[in-house]
C-alpha cells in the first residue's frame, strides 16, 4: 500500500507538468486554468464512477486519484482575495472537514468516491485561505510539522507493518500506535533533517 501511494504520487508530478507543458504550448496561455478545472472535473467524474464499477482500479488507478492532486493546481491558478478573517473562517472549515473525514470515515465507504470530497475540499479551503496569521497553524511545532509531513508519511507505513507484526507476534502487549506515531515523527524529522 505504501509503495502503490508512493508510485500514484510519482505517475502524477511526472505527468502532469509535462500535460501542463504541452497545454501551455498548444492553446492560449488563458485557458490552461480552465482546461485544468474541466480536467478536475472530469477525473473526479471518473472518480465517482469508478469508485463504484470498479472500487480496485478507482482506488489504486492514477486516473480516479488525479483530481485530488490537481485541486492544488486549481487554487494555484484561480486565485482569490480573501480578508484576513474570513482565512480564519476558511482554515477552521477546512481543518473540520479533514478532522470530520479522518474521525468519522470507515473502510466500507466507497473510496475516492463522493466521500473524498470532504477532505480535498477541506484542504483545498485551506490552500485557497493562504493563512498568514492564524493562530493555530503559525505555531512553531505546527509549521515544523508541515516541513517534516513528507518524511514522516515516507517513514509511516513501514512502522505500522512493523507494529502490527510485533503485536501478533506477541514480542510487544501494549498500544504500539502512539510509539509509531512518535518514532515516525523523530524518524522523518531526521530524514529533513540529514
Amino acid at each position: 500500500l505504501h509503495t502503490w501511494s508512493l508510485s500514484v504520487e510519482w505517475q502524477f508530478y511526472l505527468l502532469y507538468p509535462l500535460v501542463l507543458m504541452v497545454i501551455y504550448h498548444l492553446l492560449p496561455r488563458a485557458a490552461l486554468p480552465w482546461i485544468l478545472l474541466a480536467c478536475s472535473v472530469a477525473a473526479f467524474v471518473f472518480a465517482l464512477f469508478a469508485s463504484f464499477k470498479w472500487p480496485t482500479a478507482g482506488y489504486f488507478l492514477l486516473p480516479a486519484r488525479a483530481w485530488e492532486m490537481m485541486l492544488g493546481g486549481v487554487a494555484f491558478l484561480f486565485p482569490i482575495q480573501i480578508k484576513s478573517r474570513q482565512q480564519n473562517v476558511l482554515v477552521y472549515t477546512g481543518l473540520l472537514m479533514i478532522g470530520t473525514a479522518a474521525v468519522c470515515f470507515t473502510p466500507q465507504l466507497a473510496w475516492p468516491g463522493y466521500a473524498a470530497l470532504l477532505p480535498v475540499i477541506g484542504t483545498y479551503l485551506i490552500i485557497i485561505a493562504n493563512p498568514s496569521q492564524n493562530l493555530l497553524l503559525n505555531q512553531n511545532i505546527i509549521q515544523a510539522l508541515g516541513r517534516w509531513s513528507y518524511s514522516i508519511y515516507l517513514w509511516h507505513w513501514p512502522l505500522v507493518v512493523l507494529g502490527y507484526k510485533l503485536v501478533n507476534e506477541k514480542i510487544i502487549s501494549y498500544n504500539f500506535p502512539i510509539i509509531g506515531v512518535f518514532f515516525a515523527v523523530v524518524l522523518g524529522w531526521l530524514s529533513y533533517l540529514f
